[in-house]
């Protein structure tokens, strides 16, 4: 049997430790994010240890060996879904990558699947705000590529009015990646596929009967993870901030099946 080699995409970075700022300062955009998080998006400064975070998103290949490892259920459980999503180019088959795409970002897959994968490389998911200083730096540009301005970042960064909605993300070692680079030496922040973090937050929603009503009264709470960074459908410069959030069920699961083939991850240590 051949012997299956890493790709060479898990190099890390070192961030120093030290103040960073996180957050959002312009008032518009402040506006646009949901009162319940408005408070913690403001701008300031936040002390940071020492850490390391991967170079590269992690890739299909990479992720590939690490199904290996598996027992054939909770490798099946833990398979990319492009198959199950029915993507009109999919990166995956029911259970390997297809050909000429291992160096490309793994996507579609659960928080709790990232987080294995993490332990098994012997790291882990970065938290938001880790995230985000390793990609805005210590003077907290705004936008991917080490940058303030929008124009620039969609000219370096695969977004989706850059490069004409692309519908999936490109290698990671890929040269059109070469200036999506941040301060600190990380590639592909500022676009390609948005990533997995460990932050928490839990909502409470309606609970529906059967037909769909919802049932007054009811409520159920469900925990969230939070996700980081514009992706290769990310359109416009309020989407494409390096201090965009959001947060999804662990499970990937949305309405939008086209968004979970924009999300992937890399991990911190």
């Amino acid at each position: 049997a051949s012997v299956l080699k890493d790709d060479g995409a898990t190099a890390m970075v070192s961030i120093p430790g030290g103040e960073g700022q996180v957050g959002v300062k312009n008032k518009t955009v402040l506006k646009s994010i949901p009162k319940r998080r408005r408070g913690k998006s403001v701008l300031r400064a936040k002390q940071f240890q020492p850490f390391k975070i991967d170079k590269y998103e992690v890739t299909n290949h990479n992720y590939y060996l690490f199904l290996q490892t598996l027992d054939a259920e909770t490798a099946k459980k833990w398979r990319p879904r492009h198959h199950i999503l029915k993507v009109k180019h999919p990166y995956w088959t029911s259970s390997h990558y297809t050909t000429g795409k291992g160096n490309f970002p793994v996507t579609g897959i659960p928080y709790q699947a990232a987080m294995a994968y993490a332990q098994w490389r012997n790291k882990r998911l970065p938290d938001e705000f880790e995230w985000e200083y390793a990609a805005r730096g210590t003077k907290a540009k705004m936008f991917g590529a080490n940058t303030d301005s929008y124009a620039t970042a969609r000219s370096k960064c695969n977004v989706s009015d850059a490069w004409n909605e692309q519908p999936h993300p490109v290698a990671v070692t890929d040269p059109k990646n070469a200036g999506d680079v941040s301060a600190f030496g990380v590639v592909g922040m500022g676009g390609n596929v948005s990533e997995w973090c460990t932050t928490k937050e839990v909502r409470e929603f309606n609970v529906r009967d059967a037909n769909g009503k919802v049932i007054k009264g009811e409520r159920r709470k469900v925990r969230l993870h939070a996700f980081r960074g514009p992706n290769h459908d990310s359109s416009g410069d309020l989407a494409c901030l390096l201090s965009y959030q959001g947060y999804m069920d662990p499970l990937g699961k949305t309405r939008d099946k086209k968004f979970q083939v924009t999300l992937g991850f890399r991990c911190a240590k």
